[in-house]
């Protein structure tokens, strides 16, 4: 069987990573330019930007405007908010008494894109199954669409692909033996799209919280990435922060 050759940008991201290790980048001083990298390696500008895009997705470097990159240093490691216990949005909105549910599921199996490629660390082109779902509690409050991790084949899973499930985590666990226990998540404020205006029903003027979610099971394998669209005016997201 011929081996799968790493792409070029994974290679790259590895020599950076040995490089994080030296000093004085390993103190947080800022790496070199991307210029001074494409000498370093011999490699192009896209290649630069898509091994860096990977380290900061990974929290292992940050980008500062105007000044560079450099190492994320365990001191000024991202705030991780801290959840007593892992319930799905279905639980967490019964529990504040609302009659939530998912009003309609689309699912498909597509080509791996360049982005899902590199959140995923996919070396070939893996077909990904997409989960779309918008959330109703009277009115739709919620859109969301799911990526999930090929390593599952979900897409040879025929009671998966005809939404023959209720909640997503329990299935994956039932049947996968796939514990959900961590997710990483960027939250931004924007105005939505035509087609998250229609889904939600929305007027032009409202504006929406974008969430985009890593979810990780107990083997730390990165399983599924969402992303939710909120409208702004049904939902806040309220975060709670312990100092340890």
């Amino acid at each position: 069987m011929k081996e799968k050759v790493q792409p070029l940008y994974k290679i790259v991201e590895e020599k950076i990573m040995v490089l994080l290790q030296e000093k004085p980048y390993s103190d947080g001083f800022y790496l070199p330019t991307e210029l001074e990298l494409m000498k370093r390696y011999n490699v192009s500008r896209h290649t630069i930007r898509k091994a860096m895009e990977n380290l900061v997705i990974r929290h292992i470097v940050e980008r500062e405007k105007g000044k560079g990159t450099r190492k994320i240093l365990e001191e000024k490691s991202v705030v991780k908010t801290k959840l007593n216990d892992w319930r799905s949005l279905t639980d967490e909105m019964s529990s504040k008494g609302y009659t939530f549910s998912y009003g309609s599921k689309k699912i498909d199996i597509l080509d791996s894109t360049d982005e899902l490629k590199r959140i995923f660390s996919l070396n070939g082109d893996e077909k990904i199954v997409s989960l779309q779902r918008v959330g109703v509690d009277i009115v739709p409050i919620v859109s969301f669409v799911s990526y999930f991790n090929p390593i599952l084949r979900l897409d040879n899973d025929k009671e998966f692909l005809e939404g023959k499930f209720r909640k997503l985590y329990e299935y994956l666990e039932k049947s996968y033996e796939v514990k959900i226990v961590k997710s990483e998540e960027e939250i931004t404020a924007k105005m939505p799209s035509k087609e998250i205006r229609k889904k939600l029903n929305l007027s032009k003027d409202t504006p929406i919280l974008c969430r985009k979610r890593l979810v990780y099971d107990d083997k730390n394998r990165l399983i599924e990435y969402n992303i939710g669209y909120y409208n702004s005016e049904k939902f806040s997201y309220n975060v709670s922060l312990e100092k340890s």
